[in-house]
Order: structure tokens, then C-alpha cells, then sequence
């Protein structure tokens, strides 16, 4: 667990928890997930050279307590459109696995209006786990993570 998997973890539970009132711009946003990313590269990168393999990350959302309000069309069409647009064009082989934890009944209804945003690379990585009892680190810490 390094600083990249701390600031990932705290900015994954901010984003997702929704009780988080404070306005940024996109570009504070996209400027702040690129940021990230970077960091996060730079690590795997030297990871790989130490162990002589290639390093990803897996990544784990855990969705319980979602709502339509937090994930409309119009959040998918002005920040996550975008936001996928940068991951997949610069960051696409950072990530092995995407869990997503205990999807709501709405999130059928959200990923079809994301799917057609992703790449068939990406989409071979997204993972639906239901019915999870524990948190994103209970999952990671349980080796469910690849």
C-alpha cells in the first residue's frame, strides 16, 4: 500500500459517497483524475522494473447506496463521457480489473448508458459482484482482488 493505492482509496470514498457538497469545474476534475493517473502510472511503472513483470492496478467501486440523482444521463454526457475518454485513450492497460461492488437495481439502467462509452478492452475488465457484505478494503483485503 503505497501513497498512489491511499489517495485512490480516499478519492474513490469521497466521489462515491455522495455526501460531499463541494462544486468544481470539469476541468479541476479531469485535471485532478489526470493528475492521479499519472501518479499512479509513474508507481506501476517502477513496480514493473522491480519485479520484472508488468504491474496493474485492480480497481473497486463499491456502488452500495447509489442513487439515480448521483448518476443521471447528464453526469454520464458532461463528466463521465469525458472522463472515460481520457482513461481509455491514455491510461488503457493501468487497470487489469474493475470490480463493482453491489450494484444497485438502477445501475442496469446507468450502464447502458455508459457501455456505449467504452472500449471492448475495457468492458472485458468490468466485474459485477452483488450481494458483498464489507467494504472495498474487506474485498481487496479477502484476496478477491486479482
Amino acid at each position: 500500500g503505497g501513497i498512489t493505492e491511499r489517495i485512490l482509496r480516499s478519492s474513490t470514498r469521497q466521489s462515491c459517497s455522495g455526501d460531499d457538497q463541494t462544486i468544481i469545474s470539469l476541468s479541476d476534475f479531469l485535471n485532478y483524475w489526470i493528475y492521479l493517473y499519472e501518479a499512479i502510472h509513474f508507481h506501476l511503472y517502477k513496480l514493473s522494473i522491480e519485479l520484472g513483470e508488468m504491474a496493474y492496478l485492480d480497481e473497486v467501486c463499491d456502488l452500495t447506496n447509489l442513487t439515480l440523482r448521483q448518476f443521471s444521463p447528464n453526469f454520464v454526457r458532461n463528466v463521465m463521457k469525458p472522463w472515460l475518454r481520457i482513461t481509455q485513450s491514455f491510461y488503457p492497460e493501468t487497470t487489469r480489473r474493475i470490480y463493482v461492488l453491489n450494484p444497485p437495481a438502477i445501475v442496469s439502467v446507468a450502464w447502458n448508458l455508459v457501455t456505449p462509452l467504452l472500449s471492448k478492452g475495457t468492458l472485458e475488465k468490468v466485474r459485477f459482484v452483488r450481494d458483498f457484505e464489507g467494504s472495498a478494503d474487506d474485498f481487496c483485503a479477502r484476496g478477491k482482488c486479482v
